[in-house]
């Protein structure tokens, strides 16, 4: 998530805030996981009757919280029957109202700035990315699959996320590497390589300048926690 790495373990649930790139892998064994996307929006604009819980919610979640393992558990079955469940709303109901009160969450991310809603022309820019960023993407192409001038695309991520694309990009590709890093035994130029980096230069660079290691020392680091 971001720029950080989290372990998954049966039945855990994060809360994460809009515009934190993230994504789920597995060393090869299968896992389900779900996905509830909350728009912020969209909340507000039914918080006033349906969902009164949900502007504490919105104002609390400003950077990654984990739930416990206890209410992880309590929301499993409201997450499951979302989709088929005829009363979806008052499971729905049920899970913002769980997460609203702050209770059985701690913090496990940077905090993020959740008050200005995302452009859609950026939401289209930073999911071309995460689709794209292991393989050699150019500011263009971003820029013209999201309907903007490079740019508009460039002051967009300055003005929401405070980076370039080239910076956002980076921060995808190292924490993929990480990824690799800690549940692979994948030579670091391969992980090099699979991570979107031409070069193992160019990657050793970016890996020491965005986690204060290199990626050899980042793996001993894991290693010796696993132990």
């Amino acid at each position: 998530m971001g720029e950080d790495t989290l372990p998954l373990s049966d039945s855990c649930l994060f809360v994460i805030p809009p515009g934190v790139p993230h994504y789920m892998s597995s060393d090869g064994d299968k896992f389900i996981g779900y996905e509830l996307d909350l728009d912020v929006n969209w909340l507000q604009s039914f918080s006033k009757f349906q969902y009164p819980a949900a502007p504490q919610f919105i104002h609390n979640i400003k950077q990654t919280y984990q739930a416990s393992a206890e209410l992880s558990e309590r929301l499993l079955h409201a997450f499951q029957d979302l989709n088929d469940h005829p009363d979806w709303s008052d499971r729905l109901f049920f899970v913002i109202n769980q997460l609203a009160s702050m209770r059985n969450l701690s913090a496990v991310g940077p905090v993020e700035d959740v008050s200005r809603s995302l452009d859609p022309r950026l939401v289209e820019a930073v999911q071309y990315m995460l689709a794209h960023y292991r393989e050699k993407v150019s500011m263009e192409e971003i820029a013209t699959q999201s309907h903007v001038s490079v740019s508009t695309l460039k002051r967009l991520m300055s003005n929401y996320y405070g980076k370039s694309v080239t910076e956002f990009l980076w921060q995808l590709r190292i924490g993929y590497a990480c990824e690799l890093l800690v549940s692979t035994v994948k030579p670091i130029a391969l992980i090099a390589e699979l991570s979107g980096f031409a070069n193992m230069s160019h990657f050793n660079r970016t890996f020491l300048s965005l986690k204060g290691n290199t990626p050899r020392e980042y793996r001993k680091i894991f290693q010796v926690k696993r132990h």
